[in-house]
């Protein structure tokens, strides 16, 4: 700010006066309508809403079980290509014990379960069993006939089997051939391995289904995460607005109690950066400067106002403007000096 008086000292001070005035005004016109307390309740109001909003998001993630969604999505993907790697592995494993076991299911149905051990011959059975009948009915025959006659049916029907049975003696062998069988070997092995690779299948058919279960349920986790998702990032877009507004709050909370501070001090952030100084040099006039725009003046006057008159003149002076202005040849030209003469 500058001012400009006949007088060097009535000028400083009149600026220092008019500086001085201009920040009271300041102060005054920038006094703050809202007091602090506004602000305080507006803040109080932002940190009610972010505390609501936090609380809704805890709830949700509570209630759902999630503790980074991203975290824990990352882990399910990698559970799940995890154990589809293991149930491809057990499919496999299960293939190859079924084409295990159907192999020797096959080699088991053309092996004997009992081979022949050796062979010979032995005394018939039967004869002797029918020697042993025939001395007891020989031996009923002879008590009978102590007692009886030969004509009493109880005698006769003994001797009747007593022929019967020598007859059935006679015609028995006295010896048969005999064969002894024994467990296969071959057979017992097939069967043991038929039983270990079962059971071998049937534990990878276990894992098999195990493995299955348990992509089901990482699949559907993965599913409820992904549908839960848009819900839980329109929580958290909820909770940073309501964190941003508080923030803005707290921001205007301070810069009012700041203002109002400063506004009981009459302190404001207008300041004077240099103090009005005493001029030791009038500032006018500048006699230098009146010179030189002068003499610029003079020349460019001068230079414009020949262009002027030279474009005001209407006489005729060269054989040009003859020709041009009256439209007739020149064939001669006299000076004034020489037409003086003449005349």
């Amino acid at each position: 700010m500058t001012l400009d008086a006949p007088d060097p000292v009535v000028a400083q001070k009149a600026l220092e006066r008019a500086l001085a005035h201009f920040q009271d005004l300041y102060i005054k016109i920038h006094v703050s309508d809202a007091t602090p307390e506004l602000f305080l309740r507006r803040k109080e109001a932002a940190e009610v809403a972010l505390k609501t909003a936090e609380g809704n998001l805890q709830q949700f993630m509570s209630a759902n079980f999630i503790t980074s969604m991203e975290h824990q999505k990352n882990l399910l993907l990698e559970r799940r290509d995890q154990l589809k790697k293991d149930l491809t592995d057990a499919r496999s494993a299960v293939l190859g014990s079924t084409a295990k076991v159907a192999v020797i299911e096959q080699s088991l149905s053309r092996e004997p379960e009992r081979i022949m051990q050796s062979q010979g011959t032995r005394a018939n059975p039967v004869v002797e069993e029918f020697k042993k009948k025939l001395a007891e009915l020989k031996t009923q025959e002879q008590g009978l006939a102590i007692k009886f006659k030969d004509d009493v049916p109880q005698l006769k029907d003994v001797r009747a089997q007593i022929k019967e049975l020598e007859a059935a003696l006679r015609a028995e062998p006295a010896s048969t051939n005999e064969t002894i069988h024994a467990p296969n070997p071959a057979h017992q092995a097939l069967r043991a391995s038929l039983a270990t690779e079962r059971a071998i299948l049937s534990e990878q058919q276990e894992r098999q289904k195990e493995f299955e279960d348990e992509l089901l349920k990482a699949e559907a986790e993965l599913a409820r995460l992904t549908a839960l998702e848009p819900q839980l990032a329109q929580l958290q877009r909820e909770v940073e607005v309501a964190k941003a507004s508080f923030n803005n709050e707290v921001a205007s909370y301070q810069r009012a109690q700041s203002s109002a501070d400063l506004d009981r001090e009459k302190v404001s952030n207008v300041s004077v950066v240099t103090a009005a100084t005493l001029p030791v040099e009038p500032i006018k006039p500048r006699k230098k400067l009146n010179l030189v725009l002068g003499v610029m003046l003079g020349l460019f006057g001068g230079v414009a106002f020949a262009f002027v008159m030279e474009y005001l003149d209407q006489s005729i002076k060269t054989t040009e403007d003859v020709e041009k202005h009256l439209g007739l040849p020149v064939l001669a030209t006299v000076t004034e000096k020489e037409f003086k003469k003449c005349i």
